[in-house]
């Protein structure tokens, strides 16, 4: 039998290749899919991170949070199914129906949700995929992105760098992303493909800017696994 490539495992099995989570392929991820400039940068700490100046000349507009699927953590889904008041109606966000391609979903949810959309590049994919699918459900939103051969191909060429060799067994991988971001409402909300609707994380106040707040939020999530410190932030950033 001849051996297939991770592409054609891709194709037949409804599986994708990860990607790191890696800020600089992340931002030429990002480039490519929006044609601006934004970008990401790393997280490496909660605690004292704006003392530290790692927000420093950075517009900081959502996070990027990497973490582990495992029993302390997979409950969330069903938590956050059976319950959760409904979010502004602007808020936008998809369910996620092929494995591995969160990375991707992390990414529409923060850019769709903080970049002002009449800034959107015409000719980007981005633009495209939300003017046809922003008045669609979040079920039909979601299989509109997974049958995108755009979005597949440009995913692809994301997860085929970096310096994590692809896993041989791609339906075996138990890193999940998710993304933070600000809603209209002034609550920081967690936007994951698995979860039937946003859900709400904390409050941006007078007193608290959204970076304190979303940092809280990640914060909550790591504290569900207190032990696991095999996750990763990014923060999405831009004019």
């Amino acid at each position: 039998m001849a051996s297939t490539t991770p592409e054609e495992k891709a194709d037949s099995n409804l599986v994708w290749v990860p990607i790191e989570s890696n800020p600089e392929i992340m931002t030429d991820y990002v480039r490519m899919l929006s044609l601006t400039s934004h970008y990401l940068i790393d997280v490496p700490v909660i605690e004292g991170a704006e003392e530290m100046g790692i927000f420093k000349d950075h517009q900081v507009k959502a996070f990027i949070f990497l973490y582990e699927i495992n029993n302390r953590t997979k409950s969330e889904v069903d938590e956050a199914n059976s319950q959760q008041p409904s979010p502004p109606s602007d808020l936008f966000h998809m369910k996620q129906y092929v494995h591995n391609s969160c990375g991707s979903v992390a990414l529409f949810h923060a850019y769709l949700n903080t970049v002002n959309r009449d800034r959107f590049e015409p000719e980007s994919v981005l633009f495209d995929f939300f003017w046809q699918s922003n008045e669609e459900s979040f079920e039909k939103r979601g299989q509109m992105f997974a049958e995108s051969e755009v979005i597949r191909k440009l995913h692809y060429q994301a997860g085929m760098v970096g310096q994590t060799s692809v896993p041989d067994d791609l339906s075996n991988i138990n890193y999940h992303y998710v993304a933070i971001v600000p809603g209209s409402d002034g609550t920081v909300y967690k936007l994951d493909g698995r979860c039937n609707k946003p859900v709400p994380m904390t409050f941006i106040t007078n007193e608290r800017t959204f970076i304190q707040a979303g940092l809280e939020a990640i914060q909550n999530l790591i504290l569900r696994d207190p032990e696991n410190f095999n996750f990763s932030i990014l923060a999405f950033c831009g004019n």
